[in-house]
């Protein structure tokens, strides 16, 4: 069927205004893909950035925060949505008093720019527009020079990272504050976590799944003829889901896991809908219905936008 072809759930859109296969993202919150003119064939489940730069601008606002500092990716992420907090607080009459990138494509990420930045800096709030990823290197800089008497205001990105939870860190982020994607419970998926065990997995591809996310090799699939790189360890039955289930049920994963079920729902929901159509009550011209046995990716898209 053209429509599995041709309607897909993405992680990243670098090539969205290029392809035109349609998209459904649960992760890329850059404010520009809302432009329909560029990205004709992009849809998401999260939300853009332009509403979390205005909220975290807002909670500045609120705490009477008006001389803060700012650092932000050197990317896509950071540049708008550092731009878009930055935009929102300086309209209201506050200051910022320093802007600094971390870049990725320099091999010492700018930080040592940055740390004698935060160093000179009167700013006791400082707002970090990025990923956890790209910012633990600063952290460890940031204990290196002992810099811990600053209040972190952090975006999506690492508002709920697990670097927050690290002994390591708790004097340098506690009192850190920020947002996250808004969740709702997902029925029925607690109950199919806790239901999680070795002895239902029978597909290879599950298995080759389970064993990368556990770390080792199931001896009852070693038959398969499937070139793939093996593990040095066998499953055996210390090894179990528990870890992986503790994750999933971890409430900073929420966000995004509930941003992927309704992506993916609102697919199955409009397919459903077109396969139970009657013809004259359609939602397409003079009330037609599609051909289910050929489904169009625009007939699906349309469905999802209304």
């Amino acid at each position: 069927m053209p429509f599995a072809t041709s309607f897909a759930i993405f992680q990243s859109c670098n090539v969205t205004g290029v392809s035109k296969k349609h998209k459904i993202s649960h992760v890329s919150t850059s404010s520009f893909l809302s432009d329909r003119t560029q990205f004709p064939f992009f849809l998401r489940t999260a939300p853009s950035d332009a509403f979390q730069s205005k909220g975290l601008a807002q909670l500045l606002l609120h705490f009477q925060w008006n001389w803060v500092g700012m650092i932000a990716d050197s990317n896509d992420y950071g540049y708008q949505g550092i731009q878009g907090v930055r935009q929102e607080f300086i309209k209201s009459g506050a200051c910022v008093e320093f802007l600094e990138y971390v870049q990725s494509s320099r091999p010492d990420r700018n930080i040592p720019r940055i740390i004698q930045t935060i160093k000179n800096s009167r700013a006791k709030t400082v707002v970090i527009f990025a990923t956890d990823v790209d910012i633990i290197l600063l952290f460890e800089e940031f204990l290196h020079n002992n810099i811990t008497d600053k209040l972190w205001v952090a975006s999506e990105g690492w508002a709920t990272s697990n670097l927050l939870s690290f002994e390591r860190y708790y004097n340098l982020l506690k009192g850190t504050l920020g947002f996250t994607y808004s969740s709702e419970r997902i029925l029925g998926f607690e109950d199919f976590i806790k239901d999680l065990n070795f002895s239902k997995i029978s597909e290879f591809w599950d298995v080759m799944f389970w064993e990368e996310i556990i770390g080792c090799s199931f001896l009852d699939f070693t038959n398969i003829n499937f070139n793939r790189e093996s593990l040095n360890k066998n499953c055996t039955e210390d090894d179990t889901l528990e870890p992986f289930q503790l994750s999933l049920n971890n409430i900073s994963n929420h966000g995004h896991l509930y941003n992927l079920y309704n992506a993916i729902y609102v697919i199955a929901n409009a397919m459903h809908d077109l396969n139970l159509c009657r013809v004259g009550e359609g939602p397409f011209l003079n009330g037609s219905c599609s051909d289910t046995s050929n489904l169009n990716p625009w007939q699906v898209r349309n469905l999802y936008l209304k």
